[in-house]
């Protein structure tokens, strides 16, 4: 099993008090009911950003070319397109929201700053932390020592925000791995009439 116990609840996140009132709620109801329930665990909806940055089972891998870095989670075959080449974001009309959003960027030395709009609504992760599809990720990607890579992220979301959130992530190198497919292949999530998955445990 994977994922924040039910009731989990993280601070920090600078909710307007109509959004931080739904977000106690979501984490009230799971306390109660002893369950978290989230439609990712079925295989169906990936975590998509900015949540995958949170980290999943299995390995990532990064991938640097020129005019594109690529990266892919294992877990659920997450697939992230990160364009160096010098191109805008396409318009909403032409470039629908997705889980993934559209992400561009550009080197600082050793450093991959990254700017990602497009995004569909979701949540930060597993608690049920709200998020609109009005996100804007702003992001700082750098290799630290020879394991570590760091995710120095500034989250802007002017529906349900006050004030840029920021925080890091760390991805460490813990040896080498090979992609064998998909978790899901072998998915045994319980999944209630809702279609969404009841999975307790622990993701990291």
């Amino acid at each position: 099993s994977y994922g924040e116990g039910p009731g989990s609840h993280f601070t920090g996140a600078p909710y307007r008090p109509v959004y931080q009132k739904l977000y106690d709620a979501r984490v009230s109801a799971a306390r109660e009911t002893k369950e978290v329930y989230d439609s990712m665990g079925t295989c169906m909806v990936p975590h998509g950003m900015p949540r995958i940055i949170g980290g999943g089972p299995g390995p990532t891998e990064f991938i640097v070319e020129p005019g594109q870095v690529t990266i892919i989670w294992d877990y659920m075959n997450e697939l992230r397109r990160i364009y160096t080449d010098g191109r805008p974001h396409p318009s909403r009309e032409a470039y629908p929201p997705t889980v993934m959003g559209h992400s561009i960027g550009h080197w600082e030395g050793d450093t991959l700053v990254v700017d990602t709009t497009h995004l569909l609504p979701g949540i930060y992760d597993r608690s049920g932390a709200p998020h609109s599809d009005q996100v804007h990720l702003m992001e700082r990607i750098r290799r630290i020592d020879g394991n570590l890579i760091e995710f120095d992220l500034t989250i802007e979301d002017p529906v349900m925000f006050t004030q840029p959130w920021k925080l890091r992530r760390n991805y460490r190198h813990i040896g080498d791995r090979t992609f064998e497919g998909s978790y899901c292949e072998n998915s045994r999530n319980p999944v209630t009439e809702s279609g969404q998955s009841a999975v307790l445990g622990s993701e990291q």
